[in-house]
């Protein structure tokens, strides 16, 4: 990850002396949304929020909806991430409604799942089950096993926290099914 990190150090000053077209500016907003991973894994989330805040004023002025949805989807990712939970919901609706616009459904899914995750940590219950079945069907369109995992547990956890057992059992086990069902141990586990 410290080696994908230093090639996406490198490249971007070296974007940043092409002329600034509209197709080296969606080439630079494409290399910064793709280093989630690396950032994540890394912890450097305060950083790359940081970039993201740079580079948010080139993605308005392009306005192209897909590359504008994977920008706020991972912005609110960090938001989250930093416990800016209320900010985290406003960002990840926004992320949410440019997604659909564009029919970005990678990054939809994923700001559906950390959208649910803000409302579990701010008591949002309701909204958890709310965004259950579009969370699923996003996720559905392009699998992620592990957000697909995590989404159905945020629906376990909602239920629970609402004092609904029988449901929250239920979830519970379609989500431990989920990775059985994928014989992925780290899902198994997650969801056990």
């Amino acid at each position: 990850m410290t080696e994908a990190k230093q090639y996406f150090a490198s490249a971007m000053p070296l974007l940043d002396t092409l002329p600034d077209t509209e197709r080296y500016q969606r080439r630079r907003l494409e290399l910064l949304v793709s280093q989630l991973a690396p950032m994540l894994l890394l912890l450097q989330f305060q950083e790359y929020y940081d970039l993201l805040l740079s580079y948010e004023a080139m993605a308005v002025g392009l306005g192209n909806a897909g590359l504008l949805g994977a920008l706020y989807a991972r912005m609110g990712f960090c938001e989250w991430w930093l416990g800016r939970l209320d900010q985290a919901i406003r960002t990840l609706t926004k992320a949410i409604a440019f997604c659909e616009t564009a029919a970005n459904t990678e990054d939809m899914g994923q700001a559906y799942l950390i959208l649910q995750g803000s409302y579990l940590y701010t008591g949002g219950y309701d909204q958890v089950l709310a965004l259950k079945d579009r969370t699923i069907q996003a996720l559905e369109q392009r699998m992620n096993l592990r957000y697909y995992v995590w989404s159905h547990a945020a629906v376990s956890w909602a239920w629970t926290c609402l004092g609904r057992w029988e449901e929250a059992i239920a979830a519970g086990r379609r989500t431990l099914h989920i990775g059985e069902t994928y014989t992925d141990g780290s899902m198994i586990s997650f969801a056990a």
